[in-house]
């Protein structure tokens, strides 16, 4: 799955099984698009199937670690 097709159907869902409002949804794929941004920069190509709550935070502190050095 495309990330394209990915957050559509995850913003159907929000929309749908949530009932979120239109700002609400605005806000996770501002999330989801800053994630997008972050992946781009460190060159990462990481298919949305296999992002997990960690893959995020666990780059977040490898980078934290090397730039307090």
């Amino acid at each position: 799955m495309k990330w394209e097709q990915a957050i559509e159907h995850y913003q159907n869902y929000l929309r749908i099984e949530r009932g979120l409002s239109e700002n609400s949804i605005s806000n996770y794929s501002f999330d989801i698009n800053k994630l997008l941004l972050w992946l781009e920069k460190n060159e990462l190509s990481i298919p949305p199937t296999k992002i997990t709550e960690y893959t995020f935070v666990a780059h977040l502190s490898i980078k934290k670690s090397l730039s307090s050095r």
